[in-house]
């Protein structure tokens, strides 16, 4: 019996230790599969690529996993057992405790948006969702997942900002002062020193508007089109302009992206001009730069490119003196927002030189010096057509026949504007009073032109241009230069029809005055026996008198515009001939034209029928208003008859010298044998005399001297007498 019992024990212990051996295995199999599991989820723990924390219910770090480094730097792990919020953004730390006891409710789970600071200090935008769980022993944990959402932030903050930026753009109103809204929010956004927009305008890129820039920068920065020493805008081999420095790189599309300061997208920027320019060349940097951004002290630059469809509107450009100022996630924004601004910027040019040309014509329209009216004349048309449909083919023949016609149809026009002008010359004070009626204004003279006009609109004349006499308010007739032209797309129906008009009754009273005085002028050189000719710098004949065409056997309107040979001149006299003595008058003309005055005392010419001519002739230089030479006059008085009276005088003078100089000879023969004649005589009176008055002298001398003292008296007058007497005796002699 008992060792019945001791096998069935044993059957029981073997069963069970086979039942235990079975629970064995399976609690080994759930111990690996645990095992497993916890591998795999320590492997999804730490090797996600989110950052995973378990958080405590007082916000502690309990755990990490290894993406955290990926988020917060190397020193990751040491956040475990330090407060969460440290790893958040100051002014984003109030969120934080707004939700942090929502984020600890059993079975919730939250999420939301902050900034937190990553490694190296720098912030990142954090998508985080949380979940809270209770431990066995009550306690609560929230578990933590962050994922980095700075580039869908900076997207959707890019893409506000497009849109905030483009709305300034499209606001209405003046297209610069948008831009100078642009411009101010961009440099608030970024928070540089000097932001500038160049846009195209022609084939430059000027500044269009800039905050911050110093003025010397936008003076000396302003054009980038390269100039030659002439002034000439210097082209490549495509024949583009040349633009310098960087900025002409971008708008040029000179990059190379595999250099760090260029991107794939075209734009430049650099966070230290100084080291960059130590550290590249032209070459490099594809283009000479003019370097004065830094010279002026900016180290971060930032260049870029407004391109739509492969067309650069313009650049953006921001400077700063501080350094670091840019990163490639800024970069890539303002290359967004560039593009689209280029979009919007094409298409607000576009409406702004629409703008801007529809209040140049209306400018022109108002402030225009002459008269402008706008008036349609669509109900005429459609009068003329049925006309036409019943027949009438030859229309002046049926407004002849029908003349009340043409006046019927004048009332049929309606003015649709005038400008200012228009109405001060009808003599009105205001449009209004001139666009109710233009018939008050109307004479025979201006009914008779209205009537060519229709007959013009008859025919298919789409434009028109007539002298036409008009009666202004004040009942004076004047005449009106009036210019009418069917406005383009209006020829079917001329409901638009563009007139206008200019008074030109003083300038038709001057013209008047001018061909009288021309007709009194033309006379006057006409009647004038003297050679008077005008040519121009190409010595053609413009002017001439009948004096002048006698010589050539031609009327004078045959002779305006050709040359002396084509007028039928000697050549060799015109161009000269040195074999024959000639010099030629065309050497004449040409030092006129250089401005020499030229008086040519003894001209030979020799006219059409071969009589030679001999002229006293001046050439003067003509000069316009300016002073520049125009061409020569010439004018030329026929001395032929005085050189022959000359000639016959010069004859008889010296034929009369001749004989002046005989009778001088037989003068001067006379004269001496009168004076030999004279001398003899002298002579022969002088010895008889002389002998007579010798013996008187003696006598007298010897009468005296018998008187003695006692007649002392009487000696002396006959001393007195002997000294006369010879006297006498020497002058007959001589």
């Amino acid at each position: 019996m008992d060792k019945l019992l001791d096998e069935e024990s044993q059957a029981e212990l073997l069963a069970r230790c086979l039942e235990l051996e079975a629970q064995n295995w399976d609690l080994r199999r759930a111990c690996e599969e645990m095992d497993a599991e916890r591998e795999r989820y320590s492997d999804l723990f730490d090797l996600a690529p989110v950052c995973y924390l378990r958080l405590e219910g007082g916000g502690t770090i309990l755990e990490a996993n290894q993406a955290a480094e990926t988020f917060f730097g190397p020193d990751a792990a040491g956040f475990v057992g330090q407060p969460f919020i440290r790893l958040i953004v100051k002014e984003d730390q109030d969120l934080f405790y707004q939700m942090h006891p929502r984020l600890f409710e059993t079975g919730t789970t939250l999420e939301f948006e902050l900034r937190m600071i990553g490694g190296d200090r720098k912030v990142f935008w954090a998508h985080l969702l949380g979940k809270s769980v209770r431990n066995d022993d009550g306690s609560s944990e929230c578990l933590v997942a962050l994922s980095d959402i700075s580039r869908r932030k900076q997207r959707e903050e890019a893409r506000e900002l497009t849109n905030r930026f483009l709305l300034l753009v499209n606001q209405e109103g003046d297209f610069r002062v948008c831009i100078a809204k642009l411009v101010g929010a961009l440099r608030e956004w970024i928070g540089c020193e000097a932001v500038g927009i160049r846009l195209r305008d022609g084939e430059d890129y000027p500044y269009f508007e800039t905050k911050g820039f110093p003025p010397e920068h936008i003076k000396a920065e302003n054009r980038l089109c390269s100039c030659g020493e002439d002034g000439t805008t210097l082209r490549d081999a495509a024949g583009n302009p040349v633009l310098e420095c960087m900025c002409g790189n971008i708008l040029q599309n000179r990059f190379d992206p595999a250099r760090p300061f260029f991107t794939a997208h075209g734009s430049f920027w650099t966070n230290g001009t100084s080291a960059l320019l130590a550290s590249t060349t032209e070459e490099d940097r594809q283009a000479r730069t003019r370097n004065r951004c830094n010279g002026e002290g900016y180290e971060s630059v930032a260049l870029i490119p407004m391109r739509s469809s492969g067309f650069v509107f313009g650049l953006l450009q921001f400077n700063d003196r501080r350094p670091d100022r840019f990163s490639p996630g800024l970069i890539s924004q303002l290359e967004v927002l560039g593009d689209n601004l280029a979009l919007v910027l094409g298409r607000r040019q576009a409406e702004q030189a629409v703008y801007d040309r529809e209040s140049r014509l209306q400018t022109l329209f108002e402030d225009s010096p002459i008269g402008i009216s706008e008036e349609d004349y669509s109900a005429i048309k459609a009068r003329l057509d049925k006309l036409r449909e019943a027949g009438v083919s030859d229309f002046r023949s049926y407004f002849e026949e029908h003349p009340g016609e043409a006046s019927a149809m004048a009332e049929m026009t309606s003015v649709l504007r005038m400008n200012k002008r228009g109405a001060e010359i009808l003599g009105a004070e205001k449009t209004a009073q001139v666009i109710g009626d233009l018939t008050r204004y109307r004479t025979s003279g201006s009914s008779r032109a209205f009537t060519e006009r229709l007959i013009a609109f008859s025919e298919g004349r789409t434009a028109l241009r007539a002298e036409i006499p008009i009666k202004v308010t004040s009942g004076e007739e004047r005449i009106l230069d009036v210019a009418l032209a069917v406005s383009p797309g209006y020829a079917r129906d001329l409901s638009r029809v563009t007139i206008s008009y200019l008074d030109i009754t003083e300038q038709r009273r001057t013209l008047d005055e001018l061909r009288a005085k021309n007709i009194l002028l033309e006379n006057i050189i006409n009647t004038s026996n003297d050679l008077i000719f005008v040519k121009d710098r190409e010595l053609r004949t413009l002017i001439c008198n009948e004096a002048y065409s006698r010589l050539v056997g031609k009327r004078p309107e045959e002779l305006a515009g050709k040359t002396d040979i084509e007028n039928g001149w000697d050549p060799d006299h015109v161009k000269g001939n040195p074999a024959k003595g000639l010099k030629g008058y065309e050497l004449d003309d040409l030092a006129v034209l250089g401005g020499k005055t030229v008086h040519i005392v003894h001209e030979e010419v020799v006219s059409f029928e071969g009589r030679l001519y001999i002229f006293d002739t001046v050439k003067l230089p003509l000069r316009d208003p300016s002073g520049g030479i125009m061409g020569c006059l010439g004018i030329g008085r026929d001395i032929t008859a005085l050189v022959a009276a000359n000639e016959t005088l010069s004859k008889r003078q010296r034929e009369l010298g001749a004989a002046t100089s005989e009778l001088r000879k037989l003068n001067a023969y006379l004269i001496k044998v009168r004076e030999e004649e004279r001398r003899k005589v002298a002579q022969e009176i002088h010895d008889e005399l002389g002998q007579k008055l010798t013996a008187m002298n003696l006598g007298l001398y010897w009468a005296a001297e018998k008187v003695g003292s006692g007649g002392r008296h009487c000696a002396l007058r006959s001393r007195d007498s002997s000294s006369s007497t010879g006297t006498r005796s020497r002058r007959c002699r001589d």
